[in-house]
């Protein structure tokens, strides 16, 4: 348990996913934020390029959101097909209120979401 303790983010949340598979359930990582989309052009000849406004390296660039604010880190569901999210956080990292209240509407909802910080809490959520 204590190599848990000193892991990363990215490093627990891994341990988890797979403690999730061996009890029956999935999760899979839910990634959030902004990226930009657009027209993209190949080039097989060095030209001159006119920036247009709006470009942002790509043409006619538009902004793509994934996820929304306060989602959890990981999604999925329990082998008797209930949703189940799990916050990953370090022990020194912090809970924004908005993940608080995801986690409390899907539990609200009759849905399984926590913050895990370690292989303990990890057991506790996912059993």
């Amino acid at each position: 348990m204590e190599a848990f303790k000193s892991m990363s983010e990215i490093a627990l949340g891994k341990k988890v996913c797979l403690m999730a598979s061996e009890l029956g359930h999935r999760l899979f990582r839910m990634n959030t934020g902004l990226a930009w989309v657009g027209e993209s052009l190949k080039f097989s000849k060095p030209m001159k390029i006119e920036v247009m406004p709006g470009d942002v390296l790509i043409r006619k660039a538009r902004p793509f959101h994934s996820g929304f604010i306060g989602m959890s880190d990981y999604g999925g569901w329990t082998k008797d097909g209930r949703t189940l999210w799990c916050e990953i956080k370090t022990p020194i990292g912090k809970i924004k209120p908005e993940q608080i209240s995801f986690i409390d509407a899907v539990n609200k909802a009759g849905g399984i979401a926590g913050i895990v910080r370690d292989e303990e809490s990890a057991f506790d959520l996912l059993s």
